[in-house]
């Protein structure tokens, strides 16, 4: 008889667990932050290309490229929306830091006003397949 009522309670305690998992991983889902999605650096500076993605799993990649399309440098981390368009990035390969935000154009153009070392004159982020032409709030 113990057994049989360890058979039939095993199933009940794995499904459990595997429910208590679905819920923790749904928690850190943040699909709804407006900083989800690929973004291109747009810069008067140089002319260097950099990818930035951010996803739902709270991971980003940061991919700068040469001119001749040879990557330059990969960074992948986390990062945490801290409110009020602070958000925290923490890298692999370099220190972790928080960076202040703008957002612009229906929350399509990124405007990165403190990136822990001061302002980025002339830098900003704009989503990918976002027609920046049809913003009136920034100039390019």
């Amino acid at each position: 008889m113990k057994k049989l009522l360890t058979v039939l309670l095993l199933p009940l305690i794995f499904s459990s667990c595997e429910k208590e998992e679905e819920t923790q991983s749904n928690n850190n889902n943040n699909s709804s932050d407006v900083i989800i999605g690929d973004w291109h650096r747009y810069t008067t500076t140089n002319s260097m290309v950099w990818h930035l993605a951010f996803y739902p799993n709270n991971t980003y990649e940061d991919i700068i490229y040469f001119d001749d399309g040879s990557i330059s440098d990969y960074i992948q981390g986390t990062w945490e929306n801290l409110g009020g368009g602070v958000y925290y990035l923490g890298g692999d390969d370099w220190e972790d830091c928080t960076i202040t935000l703008n957002f612009y154009c229906d929350d399509n153009v990124i405007d990165v006003i403190d990136s822990g070392a001061g302002p980025l004159a002339e830098d900003y982020y704009i989503k990918d397949n976002y027609d920046v032409q049809s913003c009136s709030e920034i100039n390019l």
